[in-house]
């Protein structure tokens, strides 16, 4: 199954809007909202795909996980 994932970085997104210089590995595009398409057998897949992949650590925030059609 197809899924959406909404993902932005919270420590960018602080950074850049406190008007500091950001010196990191998340690219900056990650302030804002982001959508992708992930493929995965069920939700419970989906969210431990998109945690693995975007993980909180590093500031990362899963604002929306939804299934769409293929």
């Amino acid at each position: 199954m197809k899924y959406e994932v909404a993902v932005y970085n919270e420590i960018v997104r602080d950074v850049i809007r406190s008007g500091e210089d950001y010196i990191g590995f998340v690219p900056l595009k990650y302030e804002s909202m982001i959508l992708h398409e992930l493929y995965a057998t069920s939700m419970d897949d989906a969210i431990k795909r998109s945690e693995a992949k975007w993980p909180s650590d590093a500031g990362y925030v899963i604002e929306s996980l939804r299934s769409i059609e293929n």
